[in-house]
Order: C-alpha cells, then structure tokens, then sequence
C-alpha cells in the first residue's frame, strides 16, 4: 500500500532493529521485548497468511525507504469480521499527518477489503494525542479500564481507554 508520503509493507525480521529503537523511544508495547524475541515475533508474522487470524504487522517507511514506524492490525476469526488495531511513530515524526496517513489507508483497506464490521484500538488513557487521532479518525470511546496497563519505564500500572469504530460510521465519515 502507497499513500502520497508512504510505503505501508508487511513487516519481516529485518525490521526489528528499527522498530525495536522506535518502540524504546516511545514505550511501545505491553510487554518490554528484547530485539531477539521482537525478530522471532516478526518472523512468525512473515510465515503468517493474510486471511489468518492474529496479528500482522506494518510498516510505515517515507519514500525514502527510512522506517518511521509500524502498524498492527489484529484479525480475529474471520466470521466475528472484527479487528484490534495498534501503532507507533518515531517522535521526530509526530504531528505531522504521518500516522492518520497510515491508519486512513489501512482503515479503507480494512473495511473494504477485509470486509470488517468493526475496528477497535486500546490507548494509554492519558496519551492525549493518540486519543486525539482515533478521535479525528471517527473511532468513539467505548470503554475505560482501570490499572489495566503496565508502564515498564514508570514501573507501574496505568489506565488504558477503548475506541471502536463500525465501518457503517468509516463510510459516514
């Protein structure tokens, strides 16, 4: 997939070095992983089909060819027609359009392609600007979930948010 600015691309294990300093940057991630088991974690996404169930990776590369983040796109089994979605982005990039690009992309792709009925996407509860983005993408908070997230670099349990998204309000928006 190609927007004006981006080269969204399965992810492999070539990647993880990237992405493994990406994601130090910003605390991406429930767990901490090493760039061992993040290579091993890529290479199980590369052996997977489209059409399975679990998680697949993206890449978020400028034309350049210079990784600036990632995108996961969680498929449940295909009759449920429901999907999680994550993210992250170098900070030097944030602001600047690149992650609604990359999500506005991948969202069309989704509800047409895939035929979802329902995308959802689970946020740190004071990343404000995460919040902000699924927000301007049309998502609707559904849920708050107390201490249901642990911060590895505060060392400590945090509260996340839920947001959904029908793909009947995608095709209104």
């Amino acid at each position: 997939m190609e927007t004006s600015r981006l080269r969204i691309r399965p992810l492999g294990a070539s990647d993880a070095e990237a992405l493994h300093a990406i994601h130090e940057l910003v605390g991406h991630g429930r767990a901490h992983r090493s760039l061992d088991e993040l290579r091993t974690l890529y290479r199980e996404m590369e052996a997977a089909s489209d059409g399975d169930p679990g998680w697949h990776g993206f890449v978020l590369e400028l034309h350049s060819g210079l990784v600036i983040g990632d995108v996961g796109i969680c498929v449940g089994q295909p009759e449920q027609h429901q999907a999680e979605i994550g993210y992250s982005l170098h900070p030097r990039f944030w602001g600047a359009g690149y992650a609604s690009e990359a999500l506005k992309s991948l969202l069309a792709d989704m509800f047409s392609r895939r035929g979802l009925h329902r995308v959802v996407a689970v946020t740190v509860a004071d990343n404000s600007a995460s919040r902000a983005l699924l927000t301007r993408l049309g998502f609707r908070l559904e849920a708050h979930y107390a201490s249901a997230f642990y911060d590895y670099r505060a060392e400590r349990w945090v509260d996340s948010v839920g947001y959904a998204l029908l793909a009947s309000e995608w095709g209104a928006n």
